[in-house]
């Protein structure tokens, strides 16, 4: 008999500290939205688990940050994927389009003149070992980022027609 009230008791109290956390977490999305004119912190805390937002405000601590529009952050992970491509696996440029398999009308993303340049300049600062460590390291997840970069560039291009009409 014992062990059932303290089971139940158990479980009474991991509901009651569910509640209470799902309280607390939006008592403070609500002070957030207070603040909203004065910082983002309601969007970051509606988008990032509190302990995340815990490490960016210590980290930042009143600072701006800076972040690049879809379209340079889009930009930066293709020509990270397409740097790993070409100058680690030593694809040619063809392999890299067949590879990322993006719709006829994104092709030009994948540009061998504009990324080309791009990757000229990385492998300027970028040294010699660290290339070689990296031709030593299996990418997991490489198939799977090509679809996801294939899904948002239609979703993209959908937008995009979609703002044209």
């Amino acid at each position: 008999m014992e062990n059932i009230v303290k089971e139940k008791l158990k479980k009474y109290l991991k509901v009651e500290e569910e509640t209470a956390s799902s309280l607390f977490e939006q008592l403070a999305l609500y002070i957030y939205s207070l603040e909203a004119e004065k910082h983002d912190l309601y969007i970051l805390a509606k988008l990032l688990p509190e302990k995340e937002i815990s490490k960016l405000v210590a980290y930042f601590d009143g600072d701006t940050i800076k972040l690049p529009t879809k379209k340079e952050h889009r930009t930066l992970l293709l020509l990270g994927v397409c740097y790993y491509l070409k100058e680690i696996k030593r694809f040619t440029w063809e392999e890299i389009k067949i590879f990322l398999d993006l719709p006829e009308n994104n092709q030009d993303l994948v540009s061998s003149i504009s990324l080309g340049g791009k990757i000229n300049k990385l492998n300027e600062k970028i040294s010699k070992e660290w290339v070689e460590m990296l031709r030593n390291i299996k990418v997991s997840g490489l198939d799977e980022f090509a679809k996801g970069m294939k899904n948002e560039n239609r979703i993209w291009v959908f937008r995009r027609t979609r703002e044209k009409i």
